[in-house]
């Protein structure tokens, strides 16, 4: 008590303001599916609470170097002035690849103050298959299925191109829808006139339409392409024999696969010139089936009796597969 009673007790009331400054982080969407090699945009807010205003300095940091991200500055960092009870916006770009599920913490700060969000990001892909080779014989066809298989949920068309020699033909669809975790298979023909082996390769490429950069995905297969055919060949391809009972020569006949055909091959012969008196001619087997790159082998067999006429004679040997014809030719003298 100064200068008065000491019974004489007073209140007195003190009245403190404390202002609450800080601030949050958000992103919007929350998630980003971005096809490899494309780019989707994520807005990323700084928001004041209370009394908080400044710079918020945020940083982007992918869990893995499969995805890259960056602001306006063209980096993974970028300042976000924030006015009092308002709001500050940056841009963040992510891209990525090889295809598989990540995530790309955003961190921002301003002086003690830090809070973070994280964006979900999937990066999708397709992947291609088909058969190594395929084979068929010259003047046929074949086909063949090129799958397409979804990686971590892509969905797109696809579309197909060829890059072929001239001597072969492949017909393949222009496009193949594939929804998200399907395989699709593209059903493709192959034909050619011209024996030989081939390489044709085929690629799909998808392009993101609705991307912030609409990158392109493409993706090859290549397959080697067997026109098949064969050879025929005779040894000996010429001989003499004496007309009597029972003279007779032989040739043996060889079928050579080439470019793995398979198939049956049926033989033929005709004598040229044809008499009264002509020698008589036989195959044995008339018919054999040929493995791809095997051989096989059939005898031809002339007989003459006292009674064949003198003189040299053509036997023309004709071998068929389909619409596959050689022939080979054998000269025998009767003497």
């Amino acid at each position: 008590m100064i200068g008065g009673n000491s019974n004489d007790i007073r209140a007195v009331r003190l009245t403190v303001t404390v202002k609450f400054a800080d601030f949050s982080i958000s992103e919007n969407p929350t998630s980003q599916i971005i096809p490899a090699g494309s780019e989707r945009q994520t807005t990323i807010t700084a928001s004041s609470l209370g009394a908080f205003y400044g710079t918020v300095n945020l940083l982007a940091t992918p869990s893995s170097g499969a995805v890259s991200c960056w602001f306006t500055t063209l980096t993974n960092s970028a300042p976000v002035n924030v006015p009092t009870g308002g709001k500050g916006y940056e841009y963040m770009t992510c891209t990525g690849g090889p295809a598989g599920n990540y995530t790309v913490t955003t961190k921002g700060t301003s002086g003690s103050l830090n809070h973070s969000v994280i964006l979900n990001v999937t990066i999708t892909d397709f992947s291609m298959s088909g058969p190594a080779s395929v084979s068929f014989p010259t003047g046929a066809s074949t086909g063949g299925s090129i799958n397409l298989a979804s990686l971590f949920g892509f969905s797109g068309t696809v579309n197909l191109a060829v890059s072929t020699p001239t001597t072969v033909s492949v017909s393949c669809p222009s496009n193949t829808s594939l929804i998200s975790g399907s395989v699709t298979g593209a059903a493709c023909t192959f034909n050619s006139s011209t024996p030989g082996q081939y390489t044709v390769t085929i690629t799909g490429s998808f392009t993101c339409t609705d991307c912030y950069y609409n990158g392109k995905i493409s993706h090859s297969v290549t397959i080697t392409i067997n026109v098949g055919d064969f050879s025929i060949s005779l040894s000996p391809t010429s001989a003499s024999i004496p007309k009597g009972f029972g003279s007779s020569t032989s040739s043996t006949i060889s079928l050579n696969s080439l470019y793995s055909f398979s198939g049956t091959v049926t033989l033929t012969a005709q004598l040229s010139p044809v008499t009264n008196n002509s020698p008589s001619i036989s195959l044995n087997p008339t018919s054999s089936t040929l493995a791809a790159n095997g051989t096989v082998t059939s005898q031809l067999t002339i007989t003459a009796n006292s009674s064949t006429t003198k003189g040299t004679y053509t036997i023309t040997v004709t071998a068929t597969s389909g619409t596959i014809v050689h022939t080979a030719t054998f000269t025998v003298t009767i003497t």
